[in-house]
């Protein structure tokens, strides 16, 4: 019997999970947007596009392929007639119960989900400008290039911590497809009362769809991908190699964080929605033990694009000096080491040795519990501890914080040097 067009566009709805859960296929669900093969975790399954790809074999494709080259275990060239067949079963089961197949399986929405247009933006661009060019030393046509593009845009005022903040910049997240679908927000002023080592408020917009993030492309952007911790040091490893990027067609994402698998779904969808040519994974995460941690993730990347059935292969970068690829750009330094992962492994190990070598030498871990025993004295208030406990002005406040930022800038500064590739002095930061 002839199938129409419309059973088959119905056959073609039949999702992959469905059919696993119908079979007995066991998965684990990754994320809420992937599910990976127990026997196989390099096969992932993305839900909502009712697609697979299977990295390790360079194959990927809907139902009918996911049972022909994995349930079946065929290859290429041999006939997919059973594999129909399955299809088919299935659908006479999901028919059978009377399932509606366009409800069957779909991904739940989140709780909030991420609309650009509730971020608040404005047209000035000043403040952003600024703390761009003066703080972090991009260059100022660089990033006025970002701002006439919409890759940087300025926010509104906020407030947090009870006080009225100066307005942020805002790194808006496109997918795969060039769509909106996140952002993140970085504070412009700094106060480390606040946000202590770091300085500045940061913050990933609720709803932001993770499996992508702030991303900017040169050239095609479709061979190289480069993985970074934030947007500020993923702009300053482009401003500092731009001209080898666009050589190399890179793309350069930040997960806001070290959840490093997110870089490998971003590549998986690049491959499956854009037949995207990816061919090198270079993870440049921060010099330090939880960027080696992060990195080694991809010690185990053994992927074969199957849009070009080649490997793609995966090394790490890290700044010739300093932790992380700003902290270079203000130092008026360039370049970067390269590293294999199996390098990257044995310099992590070495770091979480001297980690746990420096906890268990620590003759401060110990707490004193010698307590004296001559009774404190009933000393009377100085005019200063009296003075201490009057609730000061706002003006007051502002000056109090600013000398503390003063304060501890200046034995910050003092540090730098020190944050070297040398894996004794990075433990310390």
């Amino acid at each position: 019997m002839r199938i129409s067009k419309e059973e088959r566009a119905q056959l073609k709805k039949l999702p992959i999970q469905g059919y696993c859960d119908w079979k007995g296929i066991a998965y684990n669900k990754t994320s809420s947007s992937e599910l990976r093969m127990i026997d196989h975790d390099s096969l992932v399954v993305r839900p909502k596009l009712n697609l697979f790809v299977w990295n390790a074999r360079g194959i990927k494709g809907d139902l009918v392929d996911f049972i022909h080259y994995y349930e079946l275990g065929n290859e290429e060239g041999q006939s997919k007639g059973n594999a129909i067949r399955n299809q088919l079963a299935y659908a006479r089961h999901v028919k059978g119960d009377n399932i509606d197949i366009d409800k069957l399986y779909q991904p739940k929405e989140p709780a909030y989900k991420f609309d650009y247009d509730k971020v608040y933006r404005t047209k000035e661009t000043q403040v952003a400008q600024d703390y761009l060019v003066k703080q972090r030393h991009l260059d100022p046509r660089f990033v006025a290039n970002l701002i006439k593009h919409g890759a940087v845009v300025q926010g509104s005022r906020y407030r947090e911590n009870d006080q009225m903040h100066l307005n942020p910049v805002i790194f808006p997240w496109r997918d795969v497809n060039g769509k909106i679908v996140g952002a993140d927000r970085q504070g412009t002023e700094q106060d480390f009362e606040h946000f202590k080592k770091r300085g500045t408020s940061k913050k990933v917009f609720a709803g932001s769809d993770t499996a992508t993030g702030y991303n900017i492309s040169f050239g095609k952007g479709n061979q190289t991908l480069v993985l970074f911790e934030s947007p500020i040091d993923l702009l300053s490893y482009a401003q500092q190699n731009h001209q080898e990027l666009t050589n190399n067609n890179a793309t350069l994402l930040s997960i806001s964080g070290t959840d490093a698998k997110r870089g490998a779904q971003f590549l998986n969808d690049s491959i499956g929605a854009k037949q995207a040519q990816f061919n090198k994974v270079i993870v440049a995460f921060d010099n330090d033990q939880a960027g080696f941690k992060a990195a080694d993730f991809y010690d185990r990347f053994q992927f074969k694009n199957p849009n070009t059935n080649e490997m793609i292969v995966a090394e790490r970068q890290i700044p010739t000096k300093g932790k992380d690829w700003n902290e270079q750009l203000k130092g008026g330094i360039s370049g970067y080491q390269t590293l294999s992962m199996g390098e990257n492994a044995q310099r992590l190990e070495q770091l979480s040795q001297l980690a746990a070598q420096e906890t268990q030498d620590n003759p401060f871990d110990n707490q004193d519990d010698r307590v004296s025993k001559v009774p404190a004295k009933n000393k009377a208030q100085t005019p200063f501890e009296q003075s201490a406990k009057t609730k000061m002005t706002k003006a007051q406040r502002r000056k109090d914080n600013a000398l503390k930022n003063k304060a501890i800038i200046k034995e910050a500064m003092g540090k730098v040097t020190a944050y070297q590739t040398d894996p004794s002095a990075l433990k310390n930061y």
